[in-house]
């Protein structure tokens, strides 16, 4: 009946962190409220476009630290490393 699934937190902060990291620098930090503004537009763009629910834009809280900085690090694929 309901064809449209939901995506689950984890999946938006895993495509946050990744937006992140293709926006600044590694090394870079942010202050906690530029990334908690930003966190917020990033589930509200979510939530226009259908990929999450209102109960999941009203319920999904900053998922960093309160009043502590971003440190903006780069995720390296596994399978890329050379050993």
């Amino acid at each position: 009946m309901y064809a449209k699934k939901y995506r689950n937190k984890s999946w938006a902060v895993s495509e946050f962190e990744d937006m992140l990291c293709r926006m600044y620098p590694e090394g870079e930090t942010l202050d906690y409220w530029t990334a908690q503004l930003m966190w917020t537009e990033f589930i509200d763009d979510l939530c226009k476009r259908g990929i999450i629910s209102d109960k999941q834009f009203a319920s999904w809280g900053n998922p960093m630290k309160y009043g502590k900085p971003v440190r903006i690090r780069v995720r390296r694929d596994v399978h890329s490393l050379k050993l």
